[in-house]
């Protein structure tokens, strides 16, 4: 340790702008900071850490930000096939046509639109266009996939229709499950597309529009995206024949009790797979039919279009092959953790050592006896008669680089999370080493581990999730929770232990961590806090 004053304050003051620079929101605990005097800074990573980690089984996938269509591939994790299912809504009840066989309304075309997501480009071809990349997209970007768009026949709707659960009751949704798939392909209707060769395409679309008599050619161009053509048979007996009597479309309630959506169902092609994640809900279906102008004349046409939008309820239903990844281990000594998205595995972190009770030595019984304790941990007990003055904590999780070698995606995000709360700590990124592998992603969890020391917080059991969208922080409720009447006698902490976050589920991918008992001391999960020590 430095012994000269001032060389310790402008340890001290660097210390500080360093940590500040990685922690926006670092402040010193009240007025704690000491001006002046001797003190030095220490680095211990001495409290205990138990891990472990479980499977999340089927967990509720409706109405997702984002959902994955595709299969991915994965030497750890095995295969994930990644179906959905939509209701369509229409775009607008106030213009769209009266329906009226009379009037010969024919349809010229229906053409779905999704467009994928893509990175900003940085360059354009020898035409001046833009090159687009695809974003959200994993496995082999060149495979093909089976592709097949049926007609939804199951309405996906709002109100829970599990016996004595209140129709009502926002606390109980209605909810749709990963593990689904079986259900709702068997409830499949008409087959509207069918592609054994699709890709996932980069490219733009170039249409040309011909010239009028008030405007010149010209050409219209379409971002990269999902466009195909439905069946337009299907889409006339829909909307305009005499035997779709008995709805309207003058509201969307009427219609998608008639019609309930659609459903995607892929299936392998090539021996590498391809997996997209994808915003659905811009999603549309253009409808251009052609109406008579005029009743007497029936040469006499103009077109007209119905738009459909994808924005009704939504799942997204994932089935997840057999893998190398072991069963949930549930025990805190866990050497490995295994943290994988969609319908997947989180691990579960207590920090400092369990609080016992303490044992003392009566001299005048001379008997040992047991003592109340005060539910707090002894090493945090330890901290706080100590009065660390916390600069910073951390924990840091270190990938297991032998056993993801083969993986070619690794998650960029994580979320470290309170499960009692149900509520996000912190978010971590991917940090890889110089061969561009993932090497660790690393918590700062400085005010939480104050917060256990000066406010006298209670210590909670903490979750580590993948987080596709880090601006995500709902979560969503795993199908094995109580029924309905169970579920209302339980404690809101008790209800929030079968939560987990809602960005894992729309992640198609997975990692493996270094827990606190590896046998590599170096990648050992750890609690790491730098604190200032007076003299």
């Amino acid at each position: 340790m430095l012994k000269n004053s001032f060389f310790k304050i402008i340890s001290f003051l660097f210390f500080i702008v360093l940590f500040n620079s990685c922690d926006k929101e670092f402040s010193v605990v009240g007025s704690d900071l000491i001006v002046g005097g001797n003190f030095d800074i220490v680095k211990d990573s001495s409290s205990t850490v138990q891990s472990a980690w479980k499977k999340t089984g089927g967990i509720a996938s409706n109405n997702l930000a984002v959902n994955a269509l595709g299969i991915l591939d994965n030497t750890v994790f095995g295969q994930t096939t990644a179906n959905f299912a939509t209701q369509v809504q229409l775009e607008s009840t106030s213009v769209n046509p009266v329906i009226n066989p009379d009037l010969g309304q024919d349809i010229v075309s229906v053409t779905l639109y999704i467009p994928y997501f893509t990175k900003p480009s940085v360059s354009t071809d020898k035409e001046g266009r833009p090159v687009y990349t695809l974003d959200s997209i994993y496995g082999n970007k060149a495979s093909k996939i089976k592709l097949k768009i049926y007609e939804n026949e199951f309405l996906l709707g709002n109100l829970n229709t599990e016996p004595g659960a209140p129709l009502s009751d926002i606390n109980y949704p209605q909810l749709y499950y990963t593990n689904q798939n079986t259900f709702f392909s068997e409830k499949k209707g008409d087959l509207l597309y069918q592609n054994n060769d699709f890709v996932f395409s980069e490219k733009e679309y170039a249409d040309s529009v011909p010239a009028t008599t008030t405007s010149a050619a010209t050409t219209t161009y379409t971002a990269p995206g999902m466009r195909l053509t439905l069946d337009k048979v299907f889409f006339q007996k829909l909307l305009f024949d005499k035997t779709s009597n008995g709805y309207s479309l003058a509201s969307n309630s009427q219609f998608e009790q008639y019609f309930k959506g659609l459903y995607f169902s892929v299936e392998k092609n090539d021996v590498e797979g391809v997996l997209a994640v994808m915003n659905f809900k811009k999603g549309t279906i253009v409808v251009k039919y052609k109406e008579k102008a005029l009743a007497t004349d029936p040469t006499l046409t103009v077109e007209k279009s119905i738009t459909l939008n994808l924005t009704g309820n939504t799942v997204n239903l994932l089935n997840n092959e057999p893998s190398t990844e072991p069963d949930s281990y549930s025990s805190p000594k866990a050497d490995r953790l295994y943290v994988r998205g969609g319908e997947g595995s989180v691990a579960t972190i207590d920090l400092f050592n369990p609080a016992v009770d303490k044992v003392t030595y009566n001299s005048n019984t001379q008997k040992i006896e047991l003592g109340k304790s005060n539910d707090i941990p002894d090493e945090l007990d330890y901290i706080k008669e100590k009065g660390w003055l916390v600069n910073d904590a951390s924990l840091t999780f270190y990938v297991d680089q032998t056993l993801m070698k083969k993986v070619t995606t690794e998650p960029s995000k994580m979320f470290l999370y309170d499960i009692k709360n149900r509520k996000i700590l912190a978010a971590a990124v991917l940090e890889k080493d110089a061969a561009d592998r993932g090497l660790k992603y690393r918590f700062s969890i400085t005010d939480y581990v104050r917060g256990l020391i000066k406010d006298d917080n209670v210590n909670f059991k903490l979750g580590v999730s993948i987080a596709q969208v880090i601006s995500n922080v709902t979560f969503k409720k795993i199908k094995e929770a109580p029924a309905y009447a169970t579920w209302t006698n339980l404690k809101t902490e008790e209800q929030n232990a079968y939560f987990f976050p809602e960005s894992s589920v729309m992640s198609p991918l997975g990692t493996i961590f270094h827990g606190s008992t590896s046998t590599d001391e170096n990648k050992r999960l750890k609690l790491e806090i730098y604190y200032t020590k007076t003299n």
